[in-house]
């Protein structure tokens, strides 16, 4: 950065993309509220290769619309992979019982992982199972393949309890390509 020109150089697109973060990290407005950066050059790199954050919507379904906000501040801080906790806050194709009323489609879904991936940002889902899968478990249906009676841990015996964790991933598989 002189006082005539900016220049941004990476190795590749994502290196550009982060190199303009840095560049607006770098703006601040000064007394009479004009855009102002410091002269100077900066050699940046990542210290560690995965730099992600927790989203866990247990209690709660947020707007896709915010999610997107979240994810356009998370790239001006160079996060690059979200652990999306989702639980029952999704419609699995395989069994819509499970999801609960007003949980992401996997179109919705699917959208939101193509938001992050044009920022850089891979969203990873993070489904509970076969522990922590009272989700799941406290439905009727299901209550057969509960461990010991417990509805948070489903019976690892069970052949049926392998099926039914494998078509939930599947459904969370099918819903975030490209990640």
């Amino acid at each position: 950065i002189s006082s005539e020109t900016i220049q941004i150089t990476g190795n590749s697109r994502v290196g550009l993309f982060y190199g303009v973060q840095s560049l607006l990290q770098l703006l601040h407005p000064d007394k009479m509220g004009r855009l102002m950066l410091p002269e100077g050059e900066i050699q940046d790199w990542p210290f560690l290769q995965l730099r992600f954050v927790h989203w866990d919507v247990t209690y709660h379904v947020d707007r896709i619309s915010t999610l997107k906000e979240y994810l356009d501040r998370l790239a001006r801080l160079k996060i690059n992979m979200v652990a999306f906790e989702l639980k029952d806050k999704f419609k699995f194709p395989t069994d819509p019982i499970i999801g609960v009323e007003g949980g992401y489609s996997p179109a919705q879904l699917q959208e939101l992982v193509n938001y992050g991936l044009e920022r850089h940002i891979q969203i990873v889902p993070n489904i509970q199972a076969p522990a922590h899968f009272e989700w799941v478990l406290k439905h009727e249906k299901y209550a057969h393949l509960r461990a010991d009676g417990n509805d948070f841990q489903a019976c690892l015996c069970d052949p049926e309890t392998y099926k039914l964790i494998f078509s939930l991933y599947q459904d969370i598989l099918d819903a975030t390509k490209g990640v």
